[in-house]
């Protein structure tokens, strides 16, 4: 088996291919991820901490900090004894935000679970669930 050629055109078919589901249209995925896990850790956490967690630059978390503060959804501050930290938390409209968007998620999860089945659905999240143990 050509596992280079069979991850080529995996690749391919889903850069070409509209994904069943997405951040809002406001939003990018790293800013959804943010306010996914602000959500989750509530107050309080250092915009460090979202870059490494996320897999994100400081540059990208910064911009992408920036503009989630415009739209009301988190809000930043930096503590008296380093004013070189930024601590990021998330506003009530955020929060509400983050909860809608993990209902729809849920929602297309769903109905994707029951458009391929039950058999196939256990074999999907057991192989997924497979990958996620190769990248610890």
């Amino acid at each position: 088996m050509d596992y280079r050629k069979l991850a080529e055109e995996f690749l391919i078919d889903t850069f070409t291919k509209v994904p069943p589901f997405a951040p809002p249209e406001d939003m990018n995925k790293g800013e959804m991820g943010i306010i996914t896990y602000l959500a989750s850790c509530k107050n309080n956490v250092l915009s460090g901490e979202l870059s490494n967690v996320l897999k994100l630059s400081s540059g990208r978390v910064a911009i992408a900090l920036k503009s989630l503060e415009k739209k009301g959804l988190i809000y930043r501050s930096s503590p008296l004894e380093d004013k070189r930290k930024v601590v990021v938390s998330i506003t009530e409209k955020g929060q509400k935000c983050s909860d809608e968007h993990k209902e729809k998620a849920i929602d297309d999860f769903s109905k994707i679970f029951k458009f391929i089945g039950p058999k196939d659905t256990k074999e999907f999240l057991r192989i997924l669930y497979k990958i996620f143990d190769i990248k610890k």
